[in-house]
């Protein structure tokens, strides 16, 4: 296979270099613009920090393709990639097509701080402090992946509300209001996007946990914190026709403010499917202001206690131990065989620090 591979040392901050691991190019434009891609595919290896004085020119290197997408990634065992927009209004990746982010820290811009293209991912990135939206899913673009992503102090962290309606999926990724702005809302998804899951979502004040505006998608064993006192909601659809949500398995709390919401539809869509949700700690609950899902199950739980152990303290490090849900009402293990817990830790991949608690569910009910 003829896959070409890159290195590039920001800190280097030079036009120089061959893009090899022993003499790697100085900065990402010179790479950019001169690197030739494999007809199977493109590794950009990254190190060290830049801040753009212009915004990152792709014409050169153009779009990936469905068999050689071009991947950007944190060098492994180096010094962590950084790109900061300057407070610029810079796209980064410039809705490229087929592009692959794995690693990385992005940061400080006045627009869309990324940018993604058709059939594009964005996973393992940390991307923060943004006066608009941190990771936006191009508009007419689809099939878009963000993954296992830490964002903070944006006004919105993920907008869906430009991607086309070929499905998507916005997975295991953790957003927090941070110490600069709040976000209006954490997810954004106004296109049809496939499938958001096993997100972790903490947020307070008047922020929104996940709005979903358009219909067709599955909204999935997410957790959704608003800290106590939270005036926004948890989960938020609105579509007003005749495309559908699925809304199971999340675990909704905190919303406890004047006006808070766990979980809503404001729409005049029926909610196709509504089941198996928890909801905790709102000065609402559940709330389907037009009308009832087609299908809302007994197992919408309502509860009136503490659902997270709370252990340590609730950062990206430790958001597994902090919103691992308590043995309470149905969150271990439901009431149903084929929905057995709720919200995001038991759903995460053990790899990266979830799961024990479900695999220790199994245990206790005799199915592991």
């Amino acid at each position: 296979m003829a896959i070409n591979t890159y290195y590039v040392d920001e800190d280097i901050d030079s036009d120089s270099g061959s893009g090899t691991s022993g003499d790697p190019y100085g900065r990402s434009q010179y790479a950019f613009d001169n690197l030739t891609k494999g007809s199977d595919g493109t590794l950009i290896y990254i190190q060290g920090s830049r801040t753009w004085s212009s915004a990152p020119d792709h014409s050169t290197l153009g779009n990936g393709t469905g068999g050689a997408g071009v991947w950007f990634i944190q060098w492994p065992g180096e010094t962590a990639w950084i790109w900061d927009a300057n407070g610029q209004a810079y796209h980064l990746f410039e809705r490229k097509d087929y592009y692959h982010i794995d690693g990385g820290e992005f940061r400080n811009s006045t627009d869309f701080l990324i940018e993604l293209g058709d059939k594009s991912t964005i996973m393992n990135a940390t991307v923060h402090n943004c006066t608009s939206t941190g990771i936006y899913l191009g508009w007419n673009d689809s099939e878009h992946i963000v993954a296992g992503c830490y964002i903070y102090d944006c006004d919105k962290g993920i907008d869906g509300s430009g991607s086309g309606q070929h499905g998507g999926v916005i997975v295991d990724n953790y957003l927090t209001n941070g110490s600069i702005r709040d976000f209006s809302t954490a997810i954004y998804e106004g296109k049809g996007v496939g499938y958001i899951g096993r997100n972790i979502v903490s947020i307070d004040g008047a922020s929104n946990g996940i709005t979903q505006s358009d219909g067709r998608c599955r909204i999935d064993h997410n957790t959704i914190y608003g800290s106590g006192s939270g005036t926004g909601k948890g989960i938020w659809t609105g579509y007003s026709g005749t495309r559908h949500h699925q809304v199971t398995n999340n675990l909704v709390s905190g919303f406890g403010g004047t006006g808070g919401i766990g979980i809503t539809n404001s729409g005049t869509s029926e909610v196709n499917y509504s089941a198996y949700n928890a909801v905790s700690d709102c000065a609402t609950k559940y709330d389907y202001i037009n009308n009832s899902p087609r299908y809302q199950g007994s197992d919408d739980e309502e509860l009136s206690v503490e659902v997270f152990e709370k252990s340590g303290s609730d950062t990206f490090a430790n958001r597994f131990a902090y919103f691992a849900p308590k043995d309470v009402g149905n969150l271990w293990r439901g009431s149903s065989s084929g929905n057995l817990d709720k919200g995001a830790v038991q759903h995460a991949d053990p790899a990266g620090g979830g799961g024990d608690l479900r695999t220790k569910r199994l245990q206790l009910i005799g199915a592991g």
